[in-house]
This record gives structure tokens, sequence and C-alpha cells, in this order.
């Protein structure tokens, strides 16, 4: 669930950069930046599937889909008797391409941050 809500949280910046934006980007730049980048656009489209179910147009021309299973096991060693934990990686499957869903989730925050710090710079 954490990380379909990182996912989703790239994704609501573009629509909240629409609405509140004081360095005057146009909805059209905040497009092509997306459109740029393949990871915000399989994210993009990630999202708004989910969120509508299916998609009639999509960015990158095909709906990517999450796979794996959200399971954590907690154990303790006889050893130490420390906790060890094993959990389950997600994937984002996209045209037979798998992408690792942390790793893109984190290179579009890094993205996004980027243009953040651009626009803000602009909006001085």
């Amino acid at each position: 669930m954490t990380l379909f809500l990182s996912l989703s949280i790239v994704i609501i910046y573009y629509d909240w950069l629409i609405l509140n934006n004081p360095s005057g980007t146009t909805k059209q730049e905040l497009n092509y930046f997306v459109n740029s980048h393949i990871e915000l656009k399989i994210c993009a489209d990630l999202c708004n599937g989910k969120k509508h179910y299916k998609l009639n147009r999509t960015r990158t021309g095909e709906q990517p889909e999450l796979n794996g299973k959200n399971w954590t096991i907690v154990t303790f060693t006889k050893e130490t008797g420390k906790p060890v934990t094993f959990f389950n990686k997600y994937e984002i499957i996209h045209y037979k391409n798998k992408y690792d869903a942390l790793e893109l989730a984190e290179s579009c925050i890094e993205l996004w941050r980027n243009k953040i710090r651009e626009m803000a710079l602009k909006a001085i």
C-alpha cells in the first residue's frame, strides 16, 4: 500500500502544479516534462489506470500493471534473538519490460524534486 501511495503522490504533483503554480509554468510545459521521462509516463498510466479502472488513452501506449504480492514475514533468529524481516518486491510490467516499482517511484520523485526546484527559481 505504501508503494502505491508513493506512486500516486508522484502524479498528484502534476495535478497540484497545474492548479498552484506561481512560476507561470503552463500545463503544456508540465505535459512535455512528464512525456519526456518514461518513468513519469509509466507512473501516470499506472496510477490513472488504477483510478479509472481502464484507460482510453495512455501516455505510453499500454496500461502498465503492478505485479507482486504484499507480504512481510518477521521472525527471530535463535542465535541472537533479533528480528529478521523478509518482504516481497513489487514490479511494474510494461510492454513485457519489468521495472522495480520502488526504484521507479524514487526516480519519479527525484525528477519532480528537480522540476519543482527549477520552477521555484523561475518564480523568483
